[in-house]
């Protein structure tokens, strides 16, 4: 394969069922780890299964820690004016707030056409 043909790098998503998940309580539904391409860290994963009260689709929701690198670098680095675990605002166009990105957030969403 000439490099023009080379695949895209992937990482790997693994999230395994948590069997001491109980109706009611708190615990995440799934938990596993994320690798980001061209990576070898590993950063834990928490998911949340929830339905929709609107459409009724079933949500999977969570969060990803840090690798065990980041963590060792936080404590170990001077601190910096940028803070990467801060939260991004996304204004609507009208300037009334809208949609807030967590760096860590993870969704899970079915993939259907607009018309289903």
């Amino acid at each position: 394969m000439t490099e023009a043909q080379q695949p895209p790098p992937k990482g790997k998503f693994r999230a395994y069922l948590n069997r001491r998940k109980m109706p009611g309580d708190n615990l995440p539904g799934f938990s596993g780890e994320l690798n980001l391409a061209n990576t070898t860290a590993s950063r834990p994963i928490a998911l949340w299964v929830t339905q929709s009260q609107k459409t009724g689709d079933i949500i999977i929701s969570g969060r990803a820690g840090e690798s065990a690198g980041d963590q060792i670098a936080h404590m170990t680095m001077p601190a910096s004016d940028r803070d990467p675990d801060r939260t991004l605002a996304i204004l609507n166009r009208d300037g009334t707030p809208g949609l807030e990105l967590d760096p860590h957030q993870i969704l899970c969403s079915a993939n259907k056409p607009k018309n289903a």
